[in-house]
C-alpha cells in the first residue's frame, strides 16, 4: 500500500462514489490516518467514501453549508464547519455521523485548520490580532485559535496569518503557507509580491520561522512526508498547479505530477499508514504467520520493507527446517520403537515352550 495518498479533483470526478452521474464540486478531500477513509464535501453536506473507491456515505444532512472536515489522529472524529446558526463554527462528530457538537459559538467565521493533539483543534477566525502584533488589523488576516473537542474557552494559538496548518507526527514543527493579502485563492497563474509561500515554525519556547519556498508565483497546501524531513506541496512554478516534493531546507524542489490542463486544488496525506501496515505485519509474525510480507512503495520505508521481509523470510526457513528436523526425528524414534517392539514379540515367540 502506498504510503501517501495524494487526491485531486481530477480523481473524485472519475470516482464513482454518489448515487448520481459525474458529480462535479466535491471539495476539501482529507485522508483518515490510517489512509483508509478520504472524507470529503458535496453540495455544503460531509461524506466519507473507502480511498480504494465504492460508495460514499453521507454523514451530515443539514440545510446548512458544512465543510471543509479534517481528522482526529485516531480517525475516530471529524471536525468541520458549517454556518447553521448564520456564520461558520467549529463542529465535532464520530467518524459514522450521528449528531455533531458545537464547539464554538463567535460570530466571526471559524474554519478548521488541524487537531493539535487528541485533545484540541486548532482553527482560524478574524477575532482580534495580539496587541504585539505589527501586521494591518484587518478580517483579511485571521489568526489561529485552539479549542478542545468538548468545547470551553478557546486561545489564541497564534496571532500570525497562516493557512493549510500541517503539524508533524512530534509535534514540534509546523508547516503553513502565509497569507501576506487578499487574492482569489481560485485565480490562475498569479504572480505579485502577495502570492503565497510556504514556511516552517519550529515550536518551542521561543517558536523560530524560516521561509522555505521563494518561487514568485504560488506555493500552498504543504503536507508532510513519511520521513518527517521533507513534504509536499501545491506549485504553479512549472505552469498549471501540481504537486512537488521539497526538503526543508526549501534547496531540492521535485515535481511529482505534470499535469498541463486542470491544476491539482487540493493535497492530503496520511503517515500513519505505513505505521499501522508495520505493526499488523509484526503481529502476524508473532501469530507464526511467518509468510507475511510488506509492499512500503515509498522511499522513506523501503528499507524497512526490505529488512522486515528479510527477518520474516529467515523465519520461514527456519521454522520449516525445524519442523522438518522434528518430523524426521519423530519417525526415527518411531522407526526405532516398532522395530524393537517386533523383535522383542518375535523373540518371545521363538522361546516359547509351546511353540
Amino acid at each position: 500500500m502506498k504510503s501517501l495518498f495524494i487526491l485531486t479533483s481530477a480523481l473524485l470526478f472519475t470516482a464513482n462514489v454518489l448515487a448520481e452521474n459525474d458529480p462535479l464540486w466535491m471539495r476539501y478531500p482529507a485522508i483518515s490516518p490510517n489512509g483508509e477513509t478520504i472524507a470529503f464535501t458535496y453540495k455544503g453536506d460531509i461524506y466519507t467514501v473507502p480511498a480504494n473507491g465504492g460508495k460514499a456515505t453521507q454523514l451530515t444532512t443539514h440545510p446548512a453549508h458544512d465543510t471543509r472536515p479534517i481528522w482526529s489522529p485516531d480517525g475516530s472524529k471529524i471536525a468541520f464547519a458549517s454556518d447553521r446558526n448564520g456564520n461558520f463554527d467549529i463542529f465535532i462528530m464520530d467518524m459514522e455521523g450521528g449528531s455533531p457538537k458545537q464547539l464554538t459559538t463567535h460570530s466571526a467565521n471559524e474554519y478548521p485548520e488541524t487537531f493539535s493533539d487528541a485533545k484540541h483543534i486548532l482553527y482560524s477566525a478574524a477575532i482580534q490580532q495580539d496587541a504585539k502584533d505589527s501586521q494591518f488589523p484587518s478580517g483579511q488576516f485571521p489568526q489561529i485559535y485552539r479549542i478542545g473537542i468538548n468545547g470551553g474557552r478557546p486561545e489564541l494559538y497564534s496571532s500570525l496569518a497562516m493557512e493549510s496548518l500541517a503539524l508533524n507526527k512530534k509535534g514540534d514543527k509546523l508547516l503553513y503557507q502565509d497569507k501576506k493579502g487578499y487574492e482569489d485563492p481560485w485565480r490562475k497563474h498569479h504572480q505579485s509580491s502577495i502570492t503565497r509561500d510556504i514556511w516552517l515554525c519550529t515550536l518551542g519556547r521561543e517558536h523560530s520561522f524560516q521561509k522555505i519556498t521563494s518561487f514568485k508565483g504560488e506555493d500552498r497546501n504543504p503536507v508532510w512526508a513519511t520521513d518527517g524531513s521533507s513534504f509536499y506541496y501545491l506549485s504553479e512554478e512549472k505552469g498549471s498547479f501540481n504537486i512537488f516534493k521539497n526538503d526543508l531546507t526549501g534547496r531540492n524542489s521535485r515535481q511529482i505530477t505534470n499535469h498541463t490542463m486542470h491544476p491539482v486544488r487540493f493535497l492530503t496525506s496520511s503517515i500513519n499508514k505505513p505505521v499501522k501496515e508495520i505493526t499488523d505485519g509484526i503481529k502476524e509474525i508473532a501469530n507464526h504467520n511467518y509468510e507475511q510480507r510488506l509492499n512500503l512503495e515509498s522511499k522513506e520505508f523501503e528499507e524497512v520493507s526490505k529488512n522486515f521481509n528479510r527477518m520474516a523470510k529467515r523465519l520461514a526457513d527456519y521454522n520449516s527446517s525445524t519442523l522438518a528436523e522434528i518430523k524426521a526425528a519423530k519417525n526415527y524414534m518411531e522407526t526405532i520403537i516398532n522395530s524393537e517392539g517386533t523383535h522383542y514379540r518375535t523373540g518371545q515367540c521363538d522361546d516359547h515352550p509351546f511353540h
